[in-house]
């Protein structure tokens, strides 16, 4: 009687078997690498945000500053820039981090508002103290609103933050709701003056608004833009 005779194939290597689990060690390791590295990276870009120099650089000459505005809108005087400009000397602020600052609180380098829209966004350029206003004849008037005078509080007071940093000291962040140390002076400065990172509707606004990181996206064009 003849029987046949069979020959067994060892079993490839499947996810129990040694080899196997060492490719899904391997592969759990690198993702987990690349999870965290993309998490500290978030972390750092929240921490850091523009560097000591480039929040205080004020070494462009109102020539440049003027021409490079001149090129994004006809709507600003020569007036309203020499104002800008001065400001930045007088509190030894980056005239084109002012500029990224108005950009993103009034829109004023890029808008098409034409009349009384433009006329408003002048008024509260910089943003700031918009929370402190009072009405009277019943309308609403904001106690630092007025273009000189706007862009003069921001740059003192953009000063001022740079100036009370102290390492290790924490700041919240309102629209993340986190805690954190931020590394250098500027980037304390920053969440000082608008303590929220990427866009928010904090208040119940009609529309929501951007914070430091649109503030900085504003930035970075317009630093790599003038020459």
């Amino acid at each position: 009687m003849n029987y046949k005779t069979y020959t067994f194939r060892k079993t490839p290597p499947g996810p129990f078997t040694a080899s196997g689990l060492r490719v899904i060690v391997i592969i759990a390791l690198v993702v987990f690498i690349l999870l965290a590295g993309r998490q500290l990276r978030a972390e750092k870009a929240k921490t850091f945000l523009i560097s000591d120099f480039d929040y205080t650089n004020n070494t462009i000459d109102f020539t440049r500053v003027y021409r490079f505005v001149k090129s994004f809108t006809n709507r600003l005087t020569y007036s309203d820039i020499e104002v800008i400009y001065r400001h930045s000397v007088i509190f030894k602020i980056n005239p084109v981090l002012m500029l990224a600052r108005m950009q993103q609180e009034s829109d004023l380098l890029f808008e098409n508002a034409k009349g009384n829209r433009h006329t408003w966004r002048k008024y509260r350029a910089m943003g700031y103290g918009l929370y402190k206003n009072f009405r009277a004849g019943g309308k609403k008037f904001y106690v630092y609103g007025g273009y000189e005078l706007q862009v003069y509080f921001a740059a003192r007071t953009m000063r001022k933050l740079f100036d009370e940093y102290r390492p290790g000291v924490k700041k919240k962040i309102l629209d993340t709701g986190e805690t954190i140390k931020p590394e250098n002076a500027g980037t304390y400065g920053l969440y000082r003056y608008l303590p929220f990172y990427g866009k928010h509707n904090k208040y119940g606004w009609k529309y929501e608004a951007g914070g430091n990181k649109y503030m900085l996206k504003h930035f970075r064009y317009l630093n790599g833009k003038i020459k």
